[in-house]
């Protein structure tokens, strides 16, 4: 299991690599296309109300989506944060837009557990968990990785995830990767080319 595990890292970090050459070939502001390195795709996952939510059934919709965890200490409440600062600079045309927050921490991370995180944060995000070996597969297709790190015991961890977002299309597509350092200016300014 984690030499699979090991195999399917250095693989994402392949991609991660090719990524970061697109993005720093291309127009700075410009949107991109990773049809050709097979980055995104469909997938379906449990919301935080307890229904599925496939992305495919959801067409005609902008999503931000990103990996994080609700015992997380800093990283994934000020990404939420930050959102929140998107959401103001986009104004009105914010409400084409939906947050994705995939939980990396699935063991911990039930429904009502991630709508109630989710809750004290003044956007419109949808929380979704599944099974460890689920949430795998679609942090992998995004080329993203995520490890549990065992603290004072095995009872006691937490996650070490990639930090990416990323922008998808009306048509499920992803348009754009931003990092971690990307500021709301950069990524409302880029949204906003998927906006009418």
């Amino acid at each position: 299991m984690k030499l699979a595990w090991m195999g399917a890292l250095a693989i994402g970090l392949g991609m991660l690599i090719v990524v970061w050459l697109k993005i720093g070939s291309s127009q700075e502001d410009g949107l991109l296309d990773f049809d050709d390195i097979s980055i995104g795709g469909d997938f379906t996952l449990i919301a935080q109300d307890g229904q599925p939510y496939t992305l495919s059934e959801h067409q005609g919709e902008v999503r931000l989506l990103f990996f994080g965890f609700t015992h997380c200490p800093d990283i994934c409440p000020t990404t939420l944060l930050e959102l929140n600062k998107v959401y103001a600079q986009l104004g009105g045309a914010g409400e084409e837009v939906t947050t994705l927050f995939v939980s990396v921490d699935p063991e911990r991370d039930t429904p009502e557990l991630l709508g109630d995180y989710l809750g004290s944060f003044d956007i419109p995000v949808v929380g979704l968990t599944c099974s460890v070996e689920e949430v795998e597969q679609v942090v992998s297709a995004y080329a993203g990785w995520f490890e549990k790190v065992a603290l004072d015991s095995a009872a006691v961890y937490t996650m070490d995830h990639s930090t990416r977002s990323y922008l998808i299309d009306r048509e499920g597509k992803v348009r754009y990767i931003f990092s971690y350092d990307d500021g709301p200016e950069r990524i409302a300014h880029i949204v906003r080319k998927l906006l009418p």
